[in-house]
């Protein structure tokens, strides 16, 4: 999905006049980790294990980031957030706040096997097999029913993409249900 957000983000680039906010929550927090702070040192524990940060914790960094740079005319992308329904309930907040009511939700459906071949070619040293079952486990029971609540939700579209192509694929796509 990070590439994906990262050819989007270049395609949106390329045809729209308004600034796009990309905020990658996997991105802020390898960050803080990297920063070797308290917060920073927690954060890498919580991944040394395979878990999630927690809601609070997401949101705030979510928000702190975001605020300063969402402006009237911007578009907002953003990767890895929300991933349970309490981070939902802050997008939605948000969203409201910044009178957005129209959210468009991407769903890379892919298969599981697709899945881990590609967090095991990352390389990054928490995608061990044993981390990346955690984290289907966890997209399972938190995550799938963020998607269900966008399905629901008035004035949002959700677009069931096939992500199990080539990059260039999924990004067409993608491209192609947003109308970019």
């Amino acid at each position: 999905k990070g590439t994906q957000v990262e050819l989007l983000q270049q395609k949106l680039s390329e045809t729209c006049t308004e600034p796009i906010v990309d905020i990658q929550t996997g991105r802020l927090f390898r960050a803080l980790a990297a920063e070797g702070s308290y917060a920073g040192k927690r954060v890498e524990e919580i991944f040394s294990v395979g878990k999630l940060v927690p809601d609070t914790f997401t949101n705030a960094m979510w928000i702190s980031d975001m605020k300063d740079r969402l402006t009237e005319d911007s578009h907002l992308l953003m990767d890895g957030f929300p991933r349970t329904l309490v981070q939902a309930a802050v997008v939605d907040e948000v969203m409201e706040f910044f009178a957005r009511p129209d959210v468009e939700v991407i769903n890379l459906d892919t298969p599981e096997d697709i899945v881990i071949e590609r967090m095991m070619e990352r390389g990054r040293a928490d995608d061990t097999p044993e981390f990346i079952k955690e984290r289907l486990s966890l997209y399972n029971t938190d995550t799938l029913p963020v998607l269900e609540h966008y399905r629901s939700k008035d004035g949002v579209v959700v677009y069931d993409i096939n992500g199990a192509g080539t990059p260039e694929e999924v990004q067409a796509a993608i491209c192609a249900a947003l109308e970019v």
